[in-house]
């Protein structure tokens, strides 16, 4: 995901705020070397316990440091068994997050919402 760096919170824990086509959060900054400009990043997401069925454009909302984000995203793909995996699309950007409730009812190509304490930030070179 292209994100921008605006604000640098907490140089010493890595936090930042930062803004992208989907909305702007705050995140924690996991490698050395951070600025305020633009990266290419990977999202790292902690496990969803809760979500529910959406309705509108995918989205991050997140007000500040220590407040939840609020995601809104397509589910693309559910595996199957015990793999808790679920790929969702926030518009071309996929991401890997780990759903352990209520998998049954989650629809390929369906918009769900759910909220997450942290993010995690990877940035990459393309």
């Amino acid at each position: 995901m292209r994100i921008e760096v605006l604000k640098i919170l907490d140089p010493a824990q890595g936090l930042v705020f930062f803004s992208s086509d989907f909305g702007s959060a705050s995140g924690r900054w996991m490698e050395p070397g951070v600025g305020t400009r633009e990266f290419d990043v990977e999202l790292d997401l902690p496990v969803v316990e809760e979500w529910a069925a959406a309705a509108g454009e995918p989205a991050l909302v997140g007000a500040e440091a220590g407040f939840d984000v609020w995601i809104r995203c397509q589910v693309e793909r559910v595996h199957g068994g015990v793999d808790t995996c679920v790929v969702v699309r926030t518009g071309p950007n996929l991401t890997f997050v780990e759903i352990v409730h209520r998998r049954a009812e989650l629809v390929e190509g369906g918009l769900i919402s759910f909220r997450v304490p942290e993010i995690r930030l990877y940035p990459y070179t393309l």
